[in-house]
């Protein structure tokens, strides 16, 4: 499975929620859901669970939305571009700028979020669920992983010798 036929997918699942919700667009700014969405993307720096950046799916469309500051970044290292995604940027500090932008792209205010945000409802619950049936590529990647995790785990822990503290094994 591609890049492209996952992210395919994932739109799939996000625009039947919108119809069963009536909603002409969702907003996702959660980090794990703009990872899962994104296909491995970072929407963050530090130890919030919201991003720096949101993504909004309409129904023939999907856009992305970021400080300046940001905005080159995630087009350029978390596959936004690659995926086909219109960047809007605003300047970090114009705290209005995200939901003129959001309602300008939606101009009937059919937004759901995937938080608590004024102007629709926050349907997290509902969307938590979108990302339990994982994708074939996920699954690939999920066995990648845990080889990889199986491969150092058994090459540490040949390499403990008897006695030797916790700290001497971290310190090789």
């Amino acid at each position: 499975m591609t890049l492209h036929e996952e992210f395919a997918v994932k739109l799939k699942r996000l625009r039947t929620l919108m119809q069963t919700k009536n909603l002409d667009a969702l907003y996702l700014k959660r980090q794990d859901d703009f990872a899962w969405l994104s296909c491995g993307g970072r929407n963050y720096v530090g130890l919030s669970d919201m991003g720096n950046c949101g993504l909004l799916v309409t129904t023939d469309a999907h856009h992305a939305i970021a400080s300046t500051v940001e905005s080159q970044r995630m087009m350029d290292e978390e596959n936004l571009a690659e995926l086909g995604f219109t960047m809007h940027a605003g300047i970090w500090h114009d705290e209005s700028f995200e939901a003129a932008k959001l309602l300008e792209l939606v101009p009937s205010g059919g937004i759901g979020f995937d938080y608590s945000h004024k102007i629709g409802p926050n349907l997290a619950e509902e969307i938590k669920p979108l990302r339990f049936s994982l994708t074939e590529s996920e699954v690939e990647k999920f066995r990648m992983v845990g080889q990889l995790a199986s491969l150092v785990i058994e090459e540490t822990a040949s390499s403990i010798r008897v006695g030797e503290s916790e700290y001497a094994i971290l310190s090789r």
